[in-house]
């Protein structure tokens, strides 16, 4: 043996960071897909939905799996590149509510308007666009021609939801400068911690709505579920539930997450400290969602804190419509559009 020989070990090859994977290693690609690919065999529920307290057990069984899977590469990304080995460089210079993004820091440059401006305005917005005026005219005029009843209401929102994107783009665009709207579909943070951060999100989000429901399946308390059809012939028509999977798993995240992480959450950063206004924005999201139930608004909120989380934790609001966004198809997926 060479002692002069400097070449790294093959596991320490296998984990050291590779430019093309943003700074991350072929070891932590085989770790995110091998922990993904066990929470969805694992975490259940996704493909078995016997009983809400199965879905518990099997979603808590999937968190564990991806902590179990994840850390110790992370752990051997650290080793491999001579970094500390438990944290890494990711609490270099910030404290743990910091880098958690549970500050208390304001931004008070951030909104051009007055703060009475800024609120009245958010509010009227929101409520305009909750209560869809624009698509209840356009889907009962379709109607009035002839068109199907589920029909012309999904072709409504769909243009209804395109409308109010542009709508508070614009507002986002006045209020916070055009840099700032531009930032917001910008991401910077390598791709695989976008993955990783976007996989520990959903998972936990999982449990968290198992764990609910789970109490509430053990105590006996039924929870009645209004149909979205006018018509239930419309679930067999592939056209009207195809518009309806769009406008559920990829329009509503993305108008969602524009209002309520864009425009909502960051009003609310330049005027209260950020903790502050996560909470705000997050109580915001699910109180519009009134019509699940009191423990409906209680999860979206839970739910919004997390994509709210993630927002701020990579600067982007792509990360969070993607979590979005796969939420909402895993409930088409599992549950069906009742």
């Amino acid at each position: 043996m060479n002692p002069s020989n400097t070449e790294p070990g093959p596991l320490k090859s296998v984990f050291r960071s590779q430019a093309w994977l943003g700074g991350f290693s072929k070891g932590d690609l085989f770790a995110w897909s091998l922990a993904t690919f066990l929470w969805i065999s694992t975490s259940g529920g996704v493909f078995n939905d016997d009983s809400w307290t199965d879905l518990w057990l099997s979603s808590v069984s999937g968190l564990v799996i991806i902590c179990a899977v994840l850390y110790p590469s992370f752990v051997l990304h650290n080793w491999s590149n001579n970094k500390p080995l438990l944290t890494g460089e990711s609490l270099s210079g910030v404290t743990i509510p910091e880098f958690l993004h549970f500050s208390i820091k304001k931004e008070p440059g951030l909104v051009r308007w007055s703060r009475k401006k800024s609120l009245i305005i958010l509010s009227v917005s929101t409520i305009l666009w909750l209560i869809g005026i624009e698509s209840v005219i356009m889907a009962e005029t379709m109607i009035a021609f002839g068109s199907g009843v589920d029909f012309s209401y999904e072709v409504a929102l769909a243009m209804s939801q395109i409308l109010f994107l542009a709508l508070f783009l614009i507002l986002i665009w006045d209020s916070m400068g055009v840099e700032h709207a531009y930032s917001l579909f910008k991401l910077d943070t390598a791709w695989m911690v976008v993955a990783w951060l976007v996989l520990i999100v959903m998972s936990i989000d999982l449990v968290i709505e198992s764990s609910v429901f789970a109490l509430v399946e053990i105590s006996g308390i039924e929870i009645e579920e209004e149909s979205y059809w006018v018509d239930p012939d419309s679930a067999n028509n592939g056209v009207i539930y195809a518009l309806a999977v769009v406008n559920l798993v990829i329009l509503a995240p993305i108008i969602e997450e524009v209002i309520f992480r864009g425009y909502v959450l960051d009003t609310c950063r330049g005027f209260f400290q950020e903790r502050e206004a996560v909470i705000i924005s997050s109580c915001f999201f699910g109180l519009i969602h009134f019509f699940y139930g009191p423990i409906g608004i209680i999860l979206i909120s839970i739910g919004g804190g997390l994509y709210a989380w993630i927002r701020l934790r990579t600067n982007s609001l792509i990360p969070a419509i993607i979590c979005h966004s796969i939420w909402n198809g895993i409930s088409v997926l599992v549950f069906g559009i009742p």
